[in-house]
């Protein structure tokens, strides 16, 4: 499968410090395979250690190479899941990192066919990719989940890169992450490598950086994830003592604070909202790219938080995105296009699309039979 299987939690952060954990349970940097964490386990009965595996980076970014890992997370949507893998294995340059796929159980027995489907689809692909699926008994739910994958993947990987089952990939994504991932791993001010932009109607540059972080295909590294900070409601009123209100929602236009004080009050099962406060108030940039090397298939209502968007249908890059150093900081004008663009668009484009939903609420779609919707 071109790589080994590599032992999730075998290796303590520096000095002893592990990285941080989601709460209710977690994947602990101490556990071995044999000893599940909280449900998980792989499926590989006796897994060894595996060599490090790190990619050798452009001599624009001349970063020692660094033991990656990928890290996918599935619940309940094998057709989207084998539309992600499918677009891994057809990378412009073949992946030889380890995949580990973290299944999250199903929450009754109505999710339970569509789990077990999901665990046959990586069997499947895996012929083709190295991956290690490692499946939950219980349903840990969207937050946990994530958190406690990533902490565990970086507990033995220098740097991570993060999908979820809805995110199909360019042919360029992983020549796209290397390349960031190299080229700024060393600058602790940059947070995290993202490989999704939409569609915003004016000239773009070839990369570009906005404050905080985002959650449609990235990837960062084990330092800069200790960043995260699972404290919600201390992070809202930090944002509004601050007077970063406006800056955090970008202008008014996306409700990014009621989103965090939504998460705070349990109501909410992201993590993204927490990974981009976190990185937000501690003055962190995540690098964009120009074009689009990530698209969305989940906003069809099968996923935890997204229905259908069209100001965020990206179209897929057909040619590489290059990576050069940049200073951290943002473009103003960039970052209102930015804003109106994933805040619905320009003031025509948010009335319509207010329109639409209300339409859809009002006049739903009729289900078919034999088949989803």
């Amino acid at each position: 499968m071109g790589c080994g299987v590599g032992r999730l939690g075998s290796v303590r952060w520096p000095g002893g410090a592990h990285p941080p954990q989601p709460p209710g349970g977690s994947f602990s940097p101490r556990r071995r395979h044999h000893e599940p964490a909280s449900g998980f386990r792989p499926d590989q009965p006796t897994p060894r250690l595996a060599p490090r595996h790190g990619w050798g980076w452009s001599s624009r970014c001349l970063s020692p190479v660094r033991s990656t890992a990928i890290a996918i997370f599935a619940f309940r949507r094998p057709d989207h899941l084998r539309q992600v893998l499918g677009s891994l294995a057809n990378q412009s340059s073949p992946c030889a990192l380890p995949i580990f796929l973290f299944l999250d159980g199903p929450r009754g027995a109505t999710d339970r066919e569509a789990v077990e489907s999901c665990r046959a689809v990586a069997t499947d692909v895996g012929q083709r990719l190295p991956v290690t699926v490692i499946a939950s008994e219980v349903n840990r739910g969207l937050y946990r989940s994530l958190t406690g994958g990533i902490s565990a993947v970086l507990a033995d990987h220098d740097q991570v890169i993060v999908l979820e089952d809805d995110l199909v990939l360019s042919p360029y994504f992983l020549d796209y992450m290397r390349d960031g991932l190299g080229c700024y791993a060393e600058n602790p001010h940059v947070a995290s490598i993202h490989g999704y932009v939409p569609p915003i109607p004016r000239a773009m540059p070839e990369t570009f950086f906005l404050r905080g972080a985002d959650c449609w295909g990235w990837a960062t590294w084990r330092d800069r994830w200790a960043l995260y900070r699972h404290d919600a409601s201390a992070m809202a009123r930090e944002i509004r003592g601050r007077g970063l209100v406006d800056a955090f929602n970008l202008g008014g236009l996306v409700p990014n604070l009621r989103m965090l004080e939504a998460r705070a009050a349990g109501r909410l099962e992201s993590w993204a909202i927490c990974w981009h406060a976190s990185c937000f108030l501690a003055d962190r940039h995540t690098l964009h790219p120009g074009r689009s090397l990530v698209r969305n298939i989940g906003l069809d209502h099968s996923g935890e938080h997204c229905g259908p968007a069209r100001a965020m249908e990206a179209t897929l890059s057909e040619r590489p995105v290059r990576v050069a150093p940049r200073p951290v900081s943002e473009d103003k004008d960039l970052l209102r296009a930015y804003a109106n663009q994933v805040g619905g668009g320009p003031p025509l484009s948010r009335v319509l699309n207010k329109l639409r939903s209300a339409s859809r609420q009002l006049f739903p779609p009729v289900e078919r039979k034999g088949g989803d919707a």
